[in-house]
């Protein structure tokens, strides 16, 4: 099962600036009144992960640091955070946001997927349903019959409805297939469904991250653009060894 966490880790780390390490939990600073984690290896220049993310591995969760001091080896983090004990961790100068935009933008780019929908009862007069919320684009329709299911070939979708040519023969269950774009991750356990290859997707999300991040600084170095560039050849190279799949639509009777 991959989470938005484990997108967001491998994008920071292909992005080139990840650092890990064992830090020791240390309480709320009593002046900043935030929380941090020590580690004395740490070796970056002060303020270097400041405004950074903070990627706790034990219990998968992430936080924006606030504050990086070299001279202590301290990064402080949000006072909301719930952190039990020490653990395993790695740290980026990269804003938790624009990680998780560029995984949000990499999940649109790669299109569509289909979904299953068996919420919807059918009867054995109507020829008119009101999709459930959040049901479109549908490309095949089909019904139980004696614990399995038959396809519906004569209907139509028109805003919101499901039409059919006669009714359904049999009352139960009714079984939609529709293309839909993956929801919004946020949160660091939100699910990415599996029809999204995790490979293809983490390089797709590093070429978003640093085609978002060249747009608002402007710095063209070479360093940057042969990372993007390496990060589009990766990402378009899997796309054709892992397409999204997806049903195309069933064929319906020409005459409804």
């Amino acid at each position: 099962m991959t989470t938005l966490f484990d997108v967001m880790l491998e994008t920071a780390r292909l992005s080139g600036i990840l650092r890990s390490g064992s830090g020791t939990y240390g309480g709320v600073d009593t002046v900043t009144g935030y929380k941090y984690m020590t580690d004395t290896t740490r070796l970056e220049k002060e303020e270097f992960f400041t405004g950074g993310t903070l990627f706790f591995k034990t219990t998968k969760l992430f936080t924006k640091i606030m504050k990086y001091t070299q001279t202590t080896g301290r990064l402080y983090f949000g006072s909301s955070v719930a952190v039990t004990a020490n653990q395993p961790y790695s740290a980026t100068n990269s804003d938790p946001y624009a990680l998780i935009e560029a995984v949000n933008s990499a999940l649109t780019h790669m299109g569509t997927y289909t979904k299953v929908d068996e919420t919807l009862s059918s009867d054995t007069t109507s020829t008119e349903y009101t999709l459930p919320n959040g049901v479109s684009n549908l490309v095949r329709v089909e019904y139980s019959v004696d614990d399995s299911y038959s396809p519906q070939l004569s209907w139509r979708e028109i805003e919101g409805k499901l039409y059919t040519y006669t009714p359904f023969k049999t009352a139960g269950t009714i079984r939609l297939y529709y293309n839909t774009l993956h929801p919004y991750v946020e949160d660091a356990d939100d699910v990415i469904s599996d029809a999204y290859n995790y490979n293809r997707l983490a390089w797709t999300a590093t070429y978003m991250f640093q085609f978002q991040r060249l747009q608002l600084t402007g710095n063209y170095s070479e360093k940057e653009t042969s990372l993007m560039s390496l990060a589009q050849r990766e990402a378009e190279k899997l796309a054709r060894a892992f397409p999204v799949h997806h049903l195309e639509r069933d064929p319906i009777l020409g005459r409804f």
